[in-house]
């Protein structure tokens, strides 16, 4: 039921429906309550009751409300400090005017840093999703999770597939009780294992990551030095199992959904590098364009048989000059005397115009029913004064 009832999945966890429940034991109770104070006054046993009954209620109340009072619910009632390790990692990183990704082990602190131009990622989560299929799930009968989570550090292609990944940095977060922030023991930190220093060895003897030290006393981070740009170029079609020369070029990130390139000199067919994970509406465009031209219009974009799911996931775009000087206007590109082109592409969404599209039909219906709200109210406002 929960895997295939549409909406049968809000019942995975019931303490959501805990508000429901509070409020209808509330009305109850203070019903009953007023019940007996307005019939329980026939005689002494009765108004006894009625008084012990009213009491042994409001201490319960009471006492139930007293975690909140001692701190002991903690949780969001309790006050949390950032412990000055993520502080010092968050300075040092953006002091850093490069992109790249930064990978969190076993998964992400809720006091990691996270920008556009640094985002991270959890090591559980993505090798439930995208690099699933990197990982021998169950490939030992005694297999632990881990395990799981470091099969990914421990193929041939490992250190190639963080590289096109763009992951710089692998940091393994302080295992903080004090803020309610240690998930350890969901990882591997049962049977009094301490898991958190098996991580940190297992971390030292990989040759590709090295170990550095950025003035934090607990955060443990790792580099990994032949990372990748978000996005760059290969004469050769991007591979995990191939280490490519690759070539920089200027990009410009003007929003989650489209990013400026600019190309010089292209000669022959080159392979723009993208990662992000792969979905065909990741388009290419040449030029400069806006989202309502992109809706409006296909002439701008290459051929969708150019763009492929390299096997990282990742999006690569075949950049053929000779198609483009046969299928685009020479306003488009640049051609240099030794017959190279200098180009600008657009790498775009393409749901992203129709996102904006509805914002602009939501607020047109919007200003509408306001427009016709305020209309009639003017109305109705003068055939009073005429009475």
């Amino acid at each position: 039921m929960f895997n295939n009832f549409p909406g049968f999945n809000a019942f995975r966890e019931a303490s959501k429906f805990y508000f429901i429940t509070a409020i209808g034991y509330s009305v109850l109770i203070g019903v009953s309550i007023n019940w007996l104070w307005k019939n329980f006054n026939k005689n002494k046993k009765q108004v006894y009751f009625k008084y012990s009954l009213t009491f042994f209620i409001a201490i319960l109340l009471l006492w139930n409300a007293k975690p909140l009072i001692t701190n002991e619910i903690k949780s969001m009632f309790v006050s949390k400090e950032i412990p000055n390790d993520y502080l010092v990692f968050r300075k040092n990183i953006a002091n850093e005017n490069k992109y790249f990704r930064i990978l969190w082990v076993p998964r992400y602190s809720r006091w990691g840093t996270y920008t556009d131009r640094n985002p991270s990622m959890s090591n559980i989560d993505i090798i439930a999703d995208e690099w699933g299929e990197f990982i021998n799930y169950g490939y030992y009968k005694d297999r632990l999770i881990r395990d799981e989570i470091m099969d990914v550090f421990r193929h041939d292609f490992s250190n190639q597939l963080f590289n096109i990944s763009s992951v710089r940095y692998i940091s393994i977060p302080i295992q903080d009780k004090d803020n309610n922030d240690d998930f350890f023991v969901y990882y591997g930190g049962q049977n009094d294992l301490n898991i958190r220093e098996w991580y940190i060895q297992e971390f030292d003897n990989i040759k590709w990551l090295e170990r550095i030290y950025i003035g934090t006393e607990k955060l443990v981070i790792y580099e990994n030095k032949n990372y990748k740009d978000h996005i760059y170029i290969t004469k050769e079609q991007e591979t995990i199992y191939k280490n490519l020369d690759f070539t920089i070029v200027d990009w410009q990130r003007i929003n989650s959904a489209k990013y400026y390139v600019s190309i010089k000199n292209i000669k022959e067919k080159e392979y723009l590098n993208f990662s992000e994970r792969y979905h065909d509406d990741w388009n290419i465009g040449v030029g400069k364009f806006g989202w309502f031209d992109a809706l409006i219009g296909s002439n701008y974009f290459i051929d969708k048989k150019y763009h492929i799911k390299n096997d990282a996931g990742l999006n690569s775009f075949l950049i053929d000059p000779d198609y483009i000087k046969q299928n685009f206007p020479k306003q488009y590109y640049k051609e240099n005397d030794d017959g190279s082109i200098d180009i600008e592409l657009s790498i775009y969404f393409g749901p992203q115009s129709y996102f904006y599209l509805g914002l602009i039909i939501s607020g047109i219906t919007m200003f509408g029913c306001f427009g016709y709200l305020g209309y009639s109210f003017i109305k109705r406002r003068k055939k009073i004064f005429k009475k």
